[in-house]
């Protein structure tokens, strides 16, 4: 519910153009990805993004940089919005070169990713990996500027590595990650038009000594073309990777898409290319009923449209998985292929189809590639060119957004004032660059009521708006 009101004299302040929106519990300001799953009761047990919020309970970093000039490195938090705060990074960096050290899990379970060592397959893999460039690839979600992980061959990730230097690197499994033949759940955001011809560029369950192993070792999401299981039309696809084989679909040789090695099907038609996606969401999810194991496959536009299903149906072989978490590269450390990477979980337990449903339109809302300032906002052309300031009220999380766009650098405060026109709050925000900026202003211990925001720049009255706690 939407008001935007004129208001000529309010509480002796100047006039001033009001836009008030009222939340109902939705994608930005309620459920994340994580929260979906975990009301599914199938929870995430490992949650990455360099993009936005992943969890309403996480209140760490998204993900670390390093500066390759001296090596130091610094984390990389969040906009009040879940979106990350990319000014930190530019700042750090200063228009030099860096790399993304380190992905924090926001699962809560402390799974964070770091570069992959050495694996036991030949040629490169047998080499450590290197981190992937934090300026690769800058991009608009939501209408905030974000950095995606844009990786290069020889790039990848691994959980519980940082620190090994011997080989194998033999690691524990990932806290909570499921092993043996539990089922579990994997989506992905990626570019879908970037992709690999190589193997393996993976996010998911593999080994935790970055060697292969038979197949059902592994039980990750693929992505690219490679050498196994086909799709409709020249790929790329999302498939999963099993170990010794990359599946497309089908369970035994000879049907569509079936991917192991020298055994493959004919290409799985239901399995669309992504190839005309910019940003491309795919699902695996895995279970073992009656003894027989199961994997699904689900694909779609992650900026519109719906969900295909690829297949559904039984799995070539039983899942045994060690519960390591590999990104972008194989479980042997398979490292020639590549990808871009804006977010993706894993869940413990198998999540529904309703799940999958719900997660896929969250990542939709949260407006891959667009200028919009998340779906919610409105921002009034009456505003004067200086500065553009709105307010977002969220009752069933008790606090009001305030964003505001600068035109130029200017030293920030803003006051708030209850309905006596006394003022109840001054937040002395401090100097900021030029672009879009955002406060929250709790409001849990505020009486219900009419609050008015008002914002200065360099010490010159601003605009007011108007804030209707319930």
């Amino acid at each position: 519910m939407i008001f935007t009101k004129k208001v000529r004299r309010l509480f002796g302040l100047p006039a001033a153009v009001v836009c008030v929106l009222f939340l109902q519990q939705n994608i930005v300001n309620a459920d994340y990805p994580c929260d979906i799953y975990e009301n599914a009761g199938t929870p995430c047990v490992a949650a990455y993004s360099t993009v936005r919020l992943l969890s309403s309970k996480y209140e760490g970093p998204l993900y670390q940089v390093r500066r390759k000039s001296d090596g130091e490195t610094k984390d990389i938090g969040m906009l009040p919005s879940g979106y990350a705060n990319s000014e930190e990074q530019d700042t750090f960096l200063d228009g030099g070169a860096g790399t993304i050290s380190k992905l924090y899990d926001q699962s809560g379970k402390g799974n964070d990713l770091t570069v992959a060592k050495k694996g036991c397959y030949q040629g490169t893999a047998s080499q450590d990996d290197n981190e992937s460039d934090a300026n690769g690839r800058k991009l608009k979600a939501g209408g905030h500027d974000v950095y995606a992980l844009y990786m290069k061959a020889l790039d990848g990730y691994r959980s519980n590595q940082e620190g090994y230097s011997g080989y194998p690197a033999v690691a524990a499994p990932g806290n909570g990650m499921p092993t043996g033949n539990e089922d579990q759940g994997i989506y992905m955001v990626c570019d879908g038009k970037r992709y690999g011809t190589a193997c393996c560029w993976d996010f998911g369950n593999a080994s935790t000594d970055n060697c292969h192993g038979s197949t059902g070792q592994m039980n990750t999401l693929f992505f690219g073309t490679a050498y196994w299981g086909k799709g409709a039309g020249s790929g790329p696809w999302f498939m999963n990777d099993m170990e010794a084989g990359v599946w497309a679909g089908g369970s035994k040789p000879g049907d569509p898409g079936y991917g192991k090695i020298g055994s493959v099907g004919p290409p799985n038609q239901d399995n669309p290319s992504t190839s005309q996606w910019d940003f491309a969401f795919g699902i695996t999810k895995t279970s073992t009923e009656n003894n027989q194991p199961k994997y699904c496959l689900r694909m779609g536009n992650a900026q519109t449209g719906d969900l295909t299903t690829a297949f559904d149906g039984n799995a070539p072989t039983t899942w045994h998985t060690e519960g390591g978490i590999t990104l972008g590269v194989g479980g042997d450390n398979s490292n020639s292929s590549f990808g871009t990477f804006f977010e993706g979980c894993i869940t413990a337990g198998r999540p529904s189809d309703e799940a999958d449903e719900a997660v896929f339109e969250n990542v939709q809302a949260a407006g891959y590639g667009s200028d919009k300032v998340a779906a919610f906002q409105r921002i009034n052309k009456s505003f004067a060119a200086e500065s553009r300031h709105n307010v977002r009220y969220n009752p069933f999380a008790t606090n009001a957004m305030i964003a505001y766009t600068l035109q130029k650098a200017s030293r920030v405060r803003m006051k708030i004032y209850d309905q006596q026109g006394k003022q109840v709050a001054n937040i002395n925000v401090g100097r900021q660059k030029a672009g879009l900026h955002e406060v929250v202003w709790s409001t849990k211990h505020r009486a219900s009521g009419v609050y008015v925001t008002r914002i200065f720049l360099d010490n010159n009255p601003g605009w007011t708006q108007k804030i209707i706690v319930r």
